[in-house]
This record gives structure tokens, sequence and C-alpha cells, in this order.
């Protein structure tokens, strides 16, 4: 019996031997008319496939990434994630990524993976102020979910504008996550200030989120603001900027 089950284990494998294999170039072209994420997926597939895309991805240099709805993330280059509110945008040296301004828990952990494919390569970023926080909070000690629902706390008790804050250790994540970054802008509204308030919240110092000494500028934009900003949200800024400057 056992010879009998050894020999039909050989001829599988002859069987499988046998079938004619895709060449590369065609595969890779295939590959090619894949959408941005379905690309990053295939990856897993082979060393061909990972090797092809992961030449395409250190070619990106430029990120852009919005908290906005989703539905206007759409057309021609856009290739929208199959379980999460999230579209992104692959063209040239520039990624652009969205995700839904009524984000979820699976939304929230979706992004951070989509922006974590380009980090090492990233010479300037353009970031909404919740974007902001999120990426400081992913390298944190504290757990993505959890503080998903502080946010959705804060919101149901109508006190996102005020002075919440979530304790949490210092920590030490081993790697710069933009190493090489020498342009930041950081997007936001009066409304959304709090956010950038709340990174130095989170036990994670500047020179893990990136290298000072590659950094050139530093932007803060308010799309909704003209005039000089209220006292509150210059202390918000400034607690932001304590973190980017100092820590």
């Amino acid at each position: 019996m056992r010879k009998a089950s050894s020999c039909k284990g050989l001829l599988k494998n002859e069987r499988a031997e046998d079938k004619p294999r895709l060449p590369e170039d065609l595969l890779l072209r295939i590959i090619d008319q894949c959408d941005a994420i379905e690309q990053i997926r295939m990856r897993a597939v082979c060393k061909t496939i990972k090797s092809h895309v992961d030449r395409k991805i250190k070619k990106i240099t430029h990120l852009n990434v919005e908290k906005r709805d989703i539905d206007t993330a759409s057309g021609r280059g856009w290739a929208r994630h199959r379980h999460a509110q999230v579209s992104l945008k692959m063209r040239m040296n520039t990624a652009k990524i969205v995700v839904d301004s009524r984000w979820t828990s699976r939304d929230v952990s979706t992004v951070v993976g989509a922006m974590s494919v380009y980090r090492k390569t990233i010479l300037e970023a353009t970031i909404d102020a919740p974007i902001a926080e999120l990426l400081v909070v992913s390298l944190s000690a504290l757990d993505l979910n959890r503080w998903y629902a502080f946010q959705c706390f804060m919101k149901a008790m109508d006190v996102f504008d005020e002075d919440m804050h979530m304790d949490c250790d210092f920590v030490n994540p081993g790697q710069i996550y933009w190493p090489n970054i020498q342009h930041l802008t950081v997007r936001t509204t009066e409304q959304q200030a709090p956010h950038l308030a709340r990174v130095i919240d989170y036990g994670v110092q500047c020179n893990w989120v990136l290298d000072r000494r590659n950094l050139c500028r530093l932007r803060i934009i308010f799309t909704d603001l003209d005039a000089t900003p209220s006292r509150k949200v210059s202390r918000h800024l400034y607690h932001f900027r304590f973190v980017f400057m100092f820590q």
C-alpha cells in the first residue's frame, strides 16, 4: 500500500511539471493591467511578481493622504479596496490615498497598511491632521481599535474639540518610519486641530517618525482659516511643533 501511494505521488509531481508555465514577460504584462491595490496584493504570489511591483513602489517619492468622502476618489487610475473604504492611486512618482471621512476600525487599519508600503522611499508627504495622529498612534504601543473607540467616544459625547487625551508609555519602534523624508505638509481645519495636539500623548518621539537631519520643511496649512488662529488653536499647534521639533 505504501509503494502504491508513493508512485501516485510521483505521478502527481510529473504531471505538475508537465504543465506549461506562463512566460514571465506575459505574466508581468498581466500584472501591469491590474489596479494598484491588486498589484500590491499579488506580490505575495511569487518572487518575480514581488520584484516587479517593488520596482514600481521604489519609484514613489511623493505621498498624499486624505480623509474625505470616498466617492470623490473615483475614476481613472483609482483602485478601491475590497473590504475597506480606502482608495489608492499610483501615477509616476506619486501615490494618493483616500480614506472615507466616516472611517471605520477596518478602514483605519487598512490606510495604515497602505501608507507603510511606501514609507522607505518617500521624500515629500502631504497628509491631513487626522492622518498625522493616526500615523503616530500606529507607531505607539496603543492598539488601533482602542484608539478608534476613543475617537468614537469623543464624537458621541461631543467633546472632540476639548482637551481629551490618552496616556501611553514611551516606546521604541526600532525603525524610522520615514527615513528619507525632506518635506512634510499637514493639512488641517480649525476643527481638526485637536488631532495635532494629541500626537504628544502616544509616547512616540519625532525621531521615530522621521529623521530631522533630512527634514528641510515642515508646514501646517489651514484650509478654512484666513485670520490669526485663536489662542486654543495656537496651543494645539504648539504641542504638535514640540513633538516634531524638540522631542
